[in-house]
């Protein structure tokens, strides 16, 4: 959209001004109102003109470098068989719905969204896990540790820690304990029979190496601490982990992530759970 006064307007009416002045003062006494209306009327128009020439030149311009951002882009694809294949199965999908039941189009249209939003997150350093895919994934995060890793612990015992998965997940940690790393895990509580019903997982995973901290629920919620998420952070910002849990206590998903700025963020609100949490 054209701004009410651009540069040239304003250029215009200062030269149509000292135009209007000039004639005014060089024409006959009969003919210098007329010959200063014509001249003010000549230069508001050709001011106008300008104006809107070099403004449509501006708008030109920037609608030419998104064009060559895109062609750039499409560019990269073509060099990628596999993204090239997508992005042409995506186009003739768009040739074609409207032959197919509306229920169809939204189902892809949903598929589409979903495909968008994870290259989105991969583009921000992050990738999304499915809870059928969290035991490997699981193991992978703590095998990356060298010198670090503090995690919460809001799943539920019977869903994670009493697993053949859980089990090896802990033994890593015994081990990495074991070479110098730094393990801190701040286990969160139900009430007090919560507590003493896992004592012993607590217990073993001292006896191991690991600094361990508990807190109850109803202390963790007063201080904003989300009780359906788990995080972990390995050496400090290399990565980052957010597991989201359903009602039952179990892992649903989860968020790996290698942005540093928000595995910084992650690792904040760990520090903050730990000054607040019991030492066991």
């Amino acid at each position: 959209m054209k701004d009410f006064f651009t540069i040239y307007d304003t250029i215009g009416f200062l030269i149509t001004f000292i135009s209007v002045v000039y004639v005014y003062s060089k024409s006959n006494k009969l003919n210098k109102k007329t010959n200063s209306i014509i001249i003010s009327l000549l230069g508001l128009i050709l001011t106008q003109l300008v104006s809107i020439r070099y403004d449509s030149f501006v708008n030109l311009e920037s609608n030419i470098n998104g064009l060559e951002s895109n062609v750039e882009h499409f560019g990269e694809i073509s060099q990628s068989p596999r993204a090239l294949s997508v992005a042409k199965e995506i186009a003739q999908f768009y040739k074609i719905n409207k032959q197919f039941p509306e229920f169809f189009t939204e189902r892809v249209e949903s598929s589409i969204r979903s495909f968008a939003n994870d290259i989105h997150d991969a583009n921000n350093l992050v990738f999304s896990v499915e809870a059928d895919e969290m035991d490997k994934y699981s193991l992978s995060l703590i095998n990356a540790v060298d010198i670090s890793y503090h995690a919460t612990s809001c799943v539920s015992m019977e869903s994670w820690w009493n697993t053949e998965w859980g089990k090896k997940y802990a033994q890593i940690n015994y081990d990495k304990a074991k070479k110098g790393a730094k393990i801190v895990r701040v286990f969160v509580f139900s009430d007090i029979n919560d507590f003493n019903n896992q004592k012993h997982i607590l217990q073993e995973q001292k006896t191991n190496g690991i600094k361990i901290k508990y807190i109850y629920a109803n202390e963790a919620r007063r201080n904003g601490i989300s009780l359906d998420l788990d995080i972990a952070v390995v050496d400090g910002d290399k990565i980052g982990c957010e597991l989201t849990l359903d009602k039952r206590g179990s892992f649903s998903s989860a968020k790996f992530s290698f942005n540093r700025e928000k595995n910084n963020s992650m690792h904040e609100k760990i520090n903050n759970l730990e000054d607040i949490a019991k030492d066991f």
